[in-house]
């Protein structure tokens, strides 16, 4: 997906703009916002079912962007800087309504996802490249993070499976 410019609509990706189209709502109302946080979250319940249905365990993990860091660094501020207006904005909007759906549909379902959204908060130095990758030397945090919910995840698992 390439550059979008999500005041007017335009995107220099046909796959760009269909994922920002659902039809019968206009494109960031209201309506389209709540249809595509919804999506996301049930897309998520989907995985789990599906994971659950070959035996597997399913995690789900919102990651962290650039528009969710505080404090940035002045290197990320001149990135932001180049961002299309609004994306910002819109990215924090759509964090907290998928932090509201996935209280209102994956809790109750028991798919468990874990907010990594602000993982980066509290760190001045710089942590991203572009809005969504961050640097080589940024990745430990997060894979520490993943690796200690999954550590929790399988000690439940095993702490559930009676001995052979």
């Amino acid at each position: 997906i390439k550059e979008c410019d999500w005041s007017s609509d335009v995107c220099s990706s046909d796959l760009a703009a269909a994922a920002r189209r659902v039809p019968g709502l206009e494109p960031r109302s209201e309506q389209w916002k709540a249809a595509i946080s919804r999506t996301y979250v049930e897309n998520l319940v989907k995985a789990a079912a599906v994971s659950r249905g070959f035996g597997a365990e399913f995690l789900g993990f919102l990651q962290p962007m650039l528009a969710y860091k505080s404090p940035i660094s002045a290197q990320e501020a001149a990135l932001a800087a180049t961002l299309t207006p609004g994306v910002r904005d819109h990215s924090l909007e759509m964090r907290q309504r998928i932090q509201r759906d996935i209280a209102i549909i994956a809790q109750p379902a028991r798919v468990p996802v874990f907010d990594l959204s602000a993982a980066y908060d509290g760190i001045a130095d710089t942590v991203y490249m572009d809005e969504i990758h961050t640097r080589q030397d940024a990745k430990p945090r997060i894979a520490g993070l993943i690796h200690a919910e999954l550590r929790q995840a399988l000690a439940s698992r095993l702490a559930q499976t009676p001995p052979r």
